[in-house]
């Protein structure tokens, strides 16, 4: 399975104290308290290649794990209060995601002939 990276420019407030990301299936809109949403702050890497973007692997996040179809994702910053930003939407949108496996053949048998 290929991973599925998530890469953005980290929030330029001081006080950020961490990440959340949220997801529907595509058409629904995101919309802050009916929509789900994990936390990936402790799932962040940073870029090694620019210091100012962190990304994270979603196959890496459990929740995740069984992902197959078009999906919406947002993304907001949030500070020690729990104060939190906008939610970042351009760009996240119509994003297809495929995590699971084929199911496996069936009805094999060997011949002889």
């Amino acid at each position: 399975m290929k991973n599925v990276k998530l890469k953005f420019k980290k929030s330029v407030s001081l006080d950020t104290a961490g990440y959340r990301l949220y997801f529907t299936e595509y058409p629904t809109e995101i919309i802050k308290g009916q929509t789900p949403v994990v936390d990936i702050t402790n799932f962040l890497t940073p870029d090694v290649s620019d210091d100012n973007y962190v990304s994270v692997i979603l196959n890496d996040i459990p929740i995740f794990g069984d992902l197959e179809g078009v999906y919406n994702f947002g993304l907001e910053a949030y500070d020690r209060y729990d104060n939190d930003s906008p939610i970042l939407i351009n760009g996240l949108e119509n994003i297809t995601i495929d995590f699971l496996a084929p199911a496996p053949p069936t009805n094999a048998v060997i011949i002889y002939e």
